[in-house]
């Protein structure tokens, strides 16, 4: 598994980051967002969906579960995992049923992650000062092996 880090020196600099990313991801894909509380996975959507030019206000969907957001091309879908117990929990939830037309965020997900075959992993820290972050990413699976070096490659001019 390849992994790499970037820094994010303020909130513009993650909404370009995630605007750079955007055009490589596809319906069906996984993201699973972890890292410290308040770092930002949240803020990562939100830019992710402005990119993509969503008219949907994205909330933390820390209470609902489930947020979606329609796109052009389907719809992101924004889960958070924090309050689920786990893998079972998950499963009931039935949300597997629209990964096939969704780009899906999963925040606190890596507790779910034996459950996807592919996944791109983005893990975002709080660094010094108020608005630094750094944003280590690596994947799982055959899916992401020739994406992963183009998303490295769109991000190069943040690599620490």
């Amino acid at each position: 598994m390849d992994k790499f880090s970037i820094r994010s020196n303020s909130l513009a600099e993650t909404d370009q980051i995630a605007a750079l990313i955007s055009p490589l991801l596809k319906l069906d894909d996984i993201i699973i967002l972890e890292g410290d509380l308040g770092g930002g996975k949240t803020h990562f959507v939100k830019a992710f969906s402005k990119a993509l030019a969503t008219n949907s206000p994205v909330t933390s969907p820390t209470f609902a579960i489930a947020n979606f957001y329609p796109i052009q091309t389907g719809n992101i879908l924004h889960i958070d995992a924090y309050r689920l117990s786990g893998i079972p929990e998950y499963r009931d939830l039935g949300l597997d049923e629209y990964y096939y037309d969704s780009i899906t965020f999963i925040e606190w997900g890596k507790k779910l992650t034996t459950e996807f075959r592919d996944y791109l992993f983005l893990q975002i820290h709080l660094g010094k000062g108020e608005t630094e972050r750094i944003l280590e990413l690596s994947y799982e699976g055959k899916r992401w092996a020739n994406r992963f070096e183009e998303i490295q490659e769109k991000l190069a001019t943040f690599k620490i």
